[in-house]
């Protein structure tokens, strides 16, 4: 069952977050799977810098079938979305990730990051499963170590530990179908996300397999957010993509909705119609606030570590924009601002 195609590999990962002034760089392995060999001269890296429209250069081959991706130096607080494409012989493109430019790999550039909330799932963090409307009768999400499949992943997305949550979890050596979704939609909810601060991102794995079955890639999984505590939602992702791994994304809060203390994130998988081997999973979900400020997060004096004395200058500038207090940038000193500083309250150089 291989697939007619290309198949890309990042085995150093791919970056999500980097320094202003840095170029990125990594190796990407492109490889025939089955069918007309690649176009060893086509591979070709996509990149579109806040939005504007892409543009292509070519990538170089450092060693066969390796080719060395450099992603361009941008300044802080700027957004690259990018993607990856190489050639066969007949002149078929093929995609990384296998969507795009539906589907693209952001990268975004910061000084300092605040994280306020990091959930690998071996922890129950308050994830409410099921919603109005649902009808699956099997593969609704459970928090477990997954069981394999040839559609369900055998290990979560992080490096240590083992849970994630997963559509159904069969016994082992049970058939691929036996607890696979079936029958309609199952929901997975975050909790309330407290996304105030600053550049509010949110980051995480998800794994989404649909081409098996009877009616192979015939369903997907749409993936909502909210910033009024579930009331309304606007579409962030509908994935069709059949990585058959684990898809790490980041997105920022304010391009979907303004950030609020009651965002929340949904995923809605579903088997629709005829019967189709569907399973989908999350993990590793990370919240933070970006920041584009020189030295250290909260040393408003300069003196090389985060204090009483820091504090005191931030008090005394509460309420107004002095650009030294208001550490994250929004025109304002409040407790936006505060906050941030008592999460660094002790840092040093």
């Amino acid at each position: 069952d291989i697939p007619l195609g290309l198949d890309f590999r990042t085995p150093s990962g791919v970056p999500d977050r980097v320094n202003p002034g840095v170029a990125a760089d990594f190796p990407v392995e492109i490889s025939t799977t089955c069918g007309d060999p690649l176009d060893t001269a086509s591979a070709m890296l996509f990149t579109s810098i806040n939005g504007a429209p892409f543009t292509g250069v070519s990538i170089p081959e450092s060693s066969p079938g390796v080719y060395d991706v450099v992603l361009p130096m941008l300044d802080c607080g700027e957004e690259l979305d990018w993607h990856i494409a190489a050639d066969n012989t007949m002149g078929e493109t093929f995609t990384l990730p296998a969507n795009a430019p539906a589907d693209t790999f952001t990268t975004v550039v910061f000084t300092d990051a605040l994280t306020l909330l990091d959930d690998d799932f071996e922890l129950d963090n308050g994830w409410v499963v099921g919603a109005p409307g649902d009808t699956a009768t099997t593969g609704i999400w459970v928090r477990v170590d997954p069981i394999s499949t040839i559609a369900q992943p055998e290990d979560d997305a992080s490096d240590d530990g083992t849970l994630c949550f997963i559509t159904g979890n069969a016994p082992p050596g049970a058939g691929a179908g036996m607890n696979d979704i079936d029958g309609g939609a199952t929901t997975l909810m975050s909790p309330a996300l407290d996304c105030t601060g600053g550049d509010a991102y949110i980051t995480y794995s998800r794994w989404y397999s649909n081409n098996r079955g009877a009616a192979p890639n015939a369903d997907s999984m749409p993936i909502d957010i909210s910033n009024d505590d579930g009331a309304n939602w606007t579409p962030v992702e509908l994935v069709t993509e059949n990585a058959n791994v684990w898809v790490r994304v980041t997105i920022r809060v304010s391009d979907f909705v303004t950030p609020t203390d009651q965002v929340r994130l949904r995923f809605v998988p579903s088997d629709l119609g005829d019967g189709s081997l569907v399973e989908a999973g999350v993990d590793e979900v990370l919240v933070s606030v970006l920041l584009c400020v020189g030295g250290l997060v909260g040393d408003l004096n300069g003196d090389g570590v985060v204090d009483t004395a820091d504090l005191g200058i931030l008090i005394a500038a509460f309420g107004t924009n002095d650009p030294v207090a208001d550490i994250n940038g929004d025109g304002i000193v409040d407790t936006a601002d505060l906050g941030i500083l008592i999460g660094a309250f002790g840092s040093m150089l």
